[in-house]
């Protein structure tokens, strides 16, 4: 979601210049200038990981603590359970609960994959 993508891996939309909560083009592309200020550094990394998101695709960094402290994730030996319910979630489609390919490679890699070598490496050593 920091990169302006849901869990398919494709843009959020819509659109600041598309949303109706901006009451004009001006006022959606001064929100647009004013995150792309905000979110430098997230952008930074979300790019590195992701691929840039044009300019007037929304990210949710702002908004963001309004929707991941209300991520619900369900574990079971078979499957992972993302919920999102939130009004955000409606506003782009129900589609933001979830990772995306490329995201689930990110997590595996830099998160699950360390964490599970360093287990099984104190399990060794036992």
């Amino acid at each position: 979601m920091y990169s302006g993508r849901n869990r398919e891996g494709a843009l959020i939309t819509p659109g600041y210049s598309d949303d109706p909560y901006f009451t004009s083009s001006v006022a959606a592309d001064r929100y647009a200038q004013m995150k792309s200020r905000l979110s430098v550094r997230n952008r930074q990394t979300a790019e590195s990981i992701f691929g840039s998101k044009p300019y007037d695709t929304p990210d949710l960094i702002i908004t963001g603590k309004l929707v991941y402290d209300r991520l619900i994730v369900n574990v079971t030996p078979e499957q992972i359970i993302f919920d999102l319910p939130t009004p955000i979630n409606d506003k782009y489609g129900g589609m933001l609960e979830g990772l995306s390919d490329v995201g689930w490679e990110y997590y595996r890699e830099e998160y699950f994959l360390p964490k599970l070598r360093e287990r099984i490496d104190a399990w060794i050593r036992e």
